[in-house]
């Protein structure tokens, strides 16, 4: 975790992310044209790229927004959210990297959602711009999630 008002680290984190980003991508577009490669597992990688891009540009709108909203404490069911979103993430990871993770593993994120939306003040501008975000970010990750079992199903049964 970054520390608040610490910019430089945080800079830093974003420069990484973005480079993991572009390296990604140009990897994905490489496999792409080595020959032997099937449209099916090139359409399933598209389709998660496509939902991670959702969950970046819902993480970007939260950390533009947080600039520009007045200071708010993080509601408790924030901190579970943002655990349980952290905890599928790294589910996902180990997923992609060959493990086989049952679904059951994965938190209910849009139940965490439930509990965020019925938290706190709804007319704080800033709990309503995570409200927002937070919805974007379930739907992003729910699908990722359903395409990465998916996927790693189709890789174990090959």
């Amino acid at each position: 975790m970054i520390a608040t008002g610490n910019t430089s680290e945080l800079d830093r984190v974003r420069l990484n992310a973005r480079m993991a980003r572009t390296n990604l991508e140009a990897s994905i577009d490489r496999l792409g044209v080595e020959p032997g490669r099937t449209g099916g597992a090139d359409h399933s990688i598209e389709c998660m790229m496509a939902s991670s891009h959702r969950l970046v540009h819902a993480l970007m709108a939260l950390d533009a927004g947080w600039q520009h909203t007045a200071a708010t404490p993080a509601r408790t069911a924030f901190h579970k959210f943002a655990a349980d979103v952290e905890k599928t993430l790294t589910l996902l990871a180990v997923a992609l990297r060959g493990a086989r993770v049952p679904v059951k593993e994965f938190p209910d994120l849009r139940e965490d959602h439930h509990v965020l939306i019925r938290s706190g003040d709804q007319k704080i501008e800033r709990y309503a711009l995570v409200n927002v975000e937070a919805d974007r970010i379930v739907n992003s990750l729910n699908t990722l999630r359903e395409q990465v079992m998916e996927w790693a199903r189709t890789k174990s049964a090959a």
